[in-house]
């Protein structure tokens, strides 16, 4: 007869899911202790449904404890099955590490056999966590309820939930238990009183941590009403709370709906901060403190977890790759991660369950479909199988990288989005950087050196996003504020290096664990080091192409620093948004900034004029400037572009918009050389707002920037120059017929008018301060005056100007010769640029707005679609850069589509350069650009060279690409190539 088969060697059963992984109980603990963990069934979170048999139970079939635990079956109110250890009757638990094979049984029928892991310990892992999560509530004001009240207060509200069974007074939704109900209130009135008791709830429990009269180092009676208050409340709260489809319902506003944290932060924080001794009150049977643990369960679960149907469908394109479901980023793959982070961080705390999901709502689960058909969930790296893991797979796949426009994450050109829903926005300031850098590694040293530490990846993946981005925007400290999203006027913009940046990476540096090993972090430390001291330098030029940026500056190895660039908007992007309606609504609008001391723009913004940023071709309005966001309207037009080398670049678009707001329209480039940025416009145009009262000219604003020294200028290459002394009254229109230059401070600004035209020099109180409210400095205006009404055609519809870094007034004649020796330029609806000289060779920057040819300064480029095109000549040949700014965009298809999103044409994304060079034939190959540089199969030009002409094909990224781009061809089709080609 054949031997027994031995316990330990039966295999698994999973007829029926069990979650097991983890369960601890601190040494010493006594008989009838219960341990930390419980085997909680996969079908519990269908119990509505399908209810649990009542002859479910679990035995211990194998236990290396010496008998040391004991198993129970217990149910709560709704009918969940748990498993729960607690310490054998005459036993002490002895620190170690058991393991028990555990069977579920029912009747005679094994339907599932697993092993339940059990360590003693003089502190458990829920202990250790749960003392860093009172650091971490104490620290986060909205876990509070953003609420410090005083005794008395707390007096009041404790003798108010008492007299009304745990209400507040005055609110009606606590009257409220059905849809009819709640509607009744109204969408907004509901939101604002669920907001406003959640905040109550969140002041108390902060009352209960640090109050006089009410916190730990006071009566034990005082202290237990405060609690039994919060019980009360919680409760009642919780009851009247339109949980049922919370995120479809439509009792409160949208925005409440998809930004739950609103309510669930106050209410997590108030549990946290009583939860030690709420498991006192379950310990000794407080009715109220069960009760009040059941509904946070209830609550959290569904109202941190839910989402809108759209967003559960694999059509959301912001979310999900329809086509390919198992490569999405996967539900909530945007920066708001860093908010709902607050609440799932103190979600373990509340569960006091190692193995209990963090939500049982049915489409995070991997056989809700259509993804399960698909081998995937809503997150695909995640199903929820027990709080602390849960709460790593969501700190683990923090970084998430867009795939498409309308998806929000890290870009291949580095960048960064949020609000995507009509166009792609950058957002490196607000929403990014928290993202990336904030309460996501403020959560995740909550884990640190607990068996759920998160791993290196997530640190790397922040520390690469970082220090790609950060080292190029930040100069002289100050942030390029185009890029800062809603925070671009802050004052803090002018500190981000050494405030907000060193301390990010201060941040990231104390989330880590025992053995994080973060692969760059010398570069990190470096970082913040020239940040913090003032030190920070980078030269080089870098198209941001998926955003419609380009950033140009100088800087370190011997070079005088500046600071350059350009933001421009298309069908495909948006400027920076804003939180007032007084400034921000021409961000992005083209705004080309130019930095020597790095302050020109800091305290100024508190006095500008917000209708002539920077950069900027639009009507000189007087009035109160409309919220950018107020209406979903915004560029037309595909042609967007950036181009660059590293070393030099440029950028062109066709400005439009259809906001009713706006009134011109143009052709506008930018080309970024070693002294010089030469700004470009042509077709200048006014579209609408021709019967306005009190009409404005079109301009083109050169500069508006903080008045630090006396202006200085010369008209017309001409004449003497004139000074006016900073700080003086001064609202000039000066008449120009040829070469002009104005100075202030250490920036020159050149004038090629094409005949006349007139010049606008503001400053002082002649101004409109768009913010009066705000103190700022004294800022000067220099802007090109169009005229009331240009009509696209003649001198005045056109513009060419540069901005000259790091010169004196003196310097300013010896600069213009050099200009009008060095540039010949090209202006016209078809194509812009210029071909300049020097010593060091020749540099050609081109950008066609249709197919064509240009012959410049006698050599011949000509382009078989729109593109943008640099040559710049080397030692032994060229260096040639081609970008579509039109991203291979297949216009017809996006007009008909009813969202947002880029459609490519099909077939191959092919550009024809040809140019009047001789260059040797061959193949060449090209590197991908942004943070991740590397060569690809298909990223080539091929040279054919017949005589004195070469005629270069360059194969760029296209739908046929899709796998080998990680899916994220859409992004990658406006990318820059770059190849080397020697002279034949």
């Amino acid at each position: 007869m054949p031997a027994a088969t031995p316990i330990s060697a039966l295999p698994d059963i999973d007829t029926e899911r069990v979650f097991s992984g983890y369960f601890d109980i601190a040494s010493d603990s006594g008989p009838g202790s219960e341990v930390i963990g419980r085997i909680n069934l996969h079908r519990n979170r269908n119990v509505a449904n399908s209810p649990i048999p009542g002859d479910y139970e679990f035995v211990v079939i194998e236990d290396d404890s010496g008998g040391m635990f004991d198993l129970r079956a217990e149910r709560d109110g709704d009918g969940r099955l748990f498993g729960v250890f607690s310490i054998a009757e005459g036993k002490t638990a002895e620190t170690g590490d058991y393991s028990l094979r555990v069977e579920l049984r029912q009747g005679l029928e094994v339907i599932a056999r697993f092993t339940s892991p059990v360590t003693v310990a003089p502190q458990t892992q829920w202990d250790v966590y749960y003392d860093r999560v009172v650091e971490f509530v104490g620290s986060q004001g909205r876990l509070t309820g953003r609420q410090s009240y005083r005794d008395s207060e707390v007096a009041a509200l404790i003798a108010e939930i008492e007299a009304n069974d745990g209400a507040f007074e005055g609110m009606r939704f606590y009257g409220a238990t059905t849809l009819t109900e709640w509607e009744t209130i109204g969408t907004n009135k509901l939101g604002r009183e669920l907001q406003d008791a959640a905040n109550r709830i969140g002041g108390l429990g902060r009352a209960y941590v640090e109050s006089r009269t009410y916190g730990p180092s006071e009566q034990d009676a005082d202290r237990e009403r405060l609690r039994n208050a919060i019980y009360l409340a919680l409760i009642a709260y919780i009851d009247h709370f339109p949980l049922d489809d919370f995120a479809n319902s439509g009792v409160v506003p949208y925005g409440d709906r998809t930004h739950q944290w609103l309510y669930s932060d106050p209410i997590s924080g108030a549990a946290v901060l009583i939860y030690r001794d709420l498991l006192a009150d379950l310990h000794d049977g407080v009715q109220p403190a069960r009760d009040a643990k059941e509904r946070l369960f209830r609550l959290l679960q569904h109202v941190n977890f839910d989402l809108p149907d759209g967003w559960r469908m694999p059509t959301d394109v912001r979310y999900y790759l329809p086509d390919q479901l198992s490569e999405s980023s996967g539900a909530w793959a945007d920066a708001n991660r860093h908010h709902r982070m607050r609440s799932w961080a103190t979600m373990p705390v509340i569960w006091y369950d190692y193995n209990r999901p963090l939500t049982e709502l049915p489409w995070w689960y991997g056989d809700y479909e259509p993804f399960a058909s698909e081998g995937t969930s809503t997150l695909p790296e995640w199903e929820p199988s027990g709080s602390f893991a849960d709460l790593r797979v969501w700190l683990e796949t923090n970084a998430r990288y867009a795939a498409r426009y309308g998806q929000s994450g890290i870009s291949p050109d580095g960048s960064i989005s949020h609000h995507v829903g009509r166009r792609q926005d950058l957002a490196f300031g607000a929403y990014g950087f928290p993202w990336m850098t904030g309460t996501t590694f403020e959560a995740a040293s909550l884990l640190a050196g607990t068996l759920w530490q998160v791993s290196d990846t997530a640190y790397n993946q922040a520390a690469d996003f970082l220090l790609f981005a950060y080292p190029r925007l930040i100069y002289q400290d100050a942030i390029d504020f185009q890029t800062i999203g809603r925070g671009h006027y802050q004052q803090s913009a002018a500190t981000y290096g050494s405030g907000n940046l060193a301390g990010g990476i201060e941040t990231l540096f104390d989330a880590r664990g025992v053995g994080t090993a973060i692969a760059r972090e010398r570069e990190l430390s470096a970082l913040r080091a020239a940040m913090v001291n003032g030190t920070h330098e980078q030269s080089g030029t870098t198209a941001f192409w998926v955003n419609d940026y380009l950033v140009h500056r100088r800087g370190g190895a011997g070079e005088t620093p500046y600071f350059t660039s350009v933001k421009m908007q298309s069908a495909r992007t948006r400027g920076a948004e804003s939180f007032s309606s007084n400034q921000g609504f021409h961000n992005g609008s083209g705004v080309l900034l130019v930095k020597v001391d790095g302050d020109e723009y800091n305290d100024s913004r508190q006095s500008w004029d917000w209708h002539a940023l920077p950069g900027v071709t639009e009507e000189m309005r007087t009035d109160h400037l409309p919220k950018q966001s107020d209406a979903n309207e915004f560029n037309p037009n595909h042609f967007a572009g950036v181009a660059s080398n590293g070393h030099y670049g440029l950028a062109a678009f066709r400005y439009a918009s259809d906001n009713r707001y706006t009134s011109a329209s143009a052709n506008k480039g930018c080309f970024f050389t070693e002294e010089y940025v030469l700004a470009l416009g042509n077709s200048v145009k006014r579209e609408r707002n021709t019967n306005r009262d009190h009409r404005g000219s079109i301009v083109t604003t050169l500069d508006q920037a903080a008045w630090d020294t006396d202006i200085t200028y010369r008209l017309n290459g001409a004449g003497r120059d004139s000074v006016i002394r900073k700080g003086k009254d001064i609202d000039e229109s000066l008449s120009i017929t040829g070469n002009s230059w104005f100075h202030q401070d250490r920036i020159g600004y050149v004038i090629l008018p094409a005949g006349k035209i007139d010049v606008l020099l503001r400053g002082g109180e002649s101004v409109l301060d768009s913010n009066p409210e705000d103190s700022g400095p004294d800022v000067f205006h220099l802007a090109i005056d169009h005229g009331i009404r240009p009509d696209g055609e003649g001198a005045a519809s056109q513009y060419v100007y540069l901005l000259v870094p790091n010169v004196s007034a003196a310097d300013m004649p010896a600069v213009v010769s050099r200009i009008e020796q060095q540039f010949e330029i090209v202006n016209t609806s078809a194509v812009q640029g210029h071909r300049y000289a020097d010593g060091a060779g020749m540099l050609m920057q081109l950008a066609f707005y249709e197919a064509g040819e240009v012959t410049v300064g006698g050599m011949a480029v000509a382009v078989d679609k729109p593109a943008l095109v640099q040559l710049q000549q080397t030692g032994d040949g060229w260096n040639v850069a081609v970008q579509d700014p039109m991203h291979h965009a297949d216009e017809a298809a996006i007009a008909a589509s009813e969202q947002f999103q880029h459609i490519l044409l099909s077939g191959p994304n092919r550009i024809t350069v040809e140019v009047s060079l001789p260059l040797r034939a061959g193949t060449y190959r090209y590197e991908t650009q942004g943070p991740d540089v590397r060569f690809m199969d298909g990223q080539t030009a091929s040279v054919v060279s017949n005589g004195g002409t070469s005629t270069l094909t360059f194969e760029l990224p296209d739908s046929l690409d899709a796998a080998a781009y990680g899916y994220k061809e859409e992004l990658y089709a406006g990318m820059p190539a770059v190849v080397d080609v020697p002279s034949a």
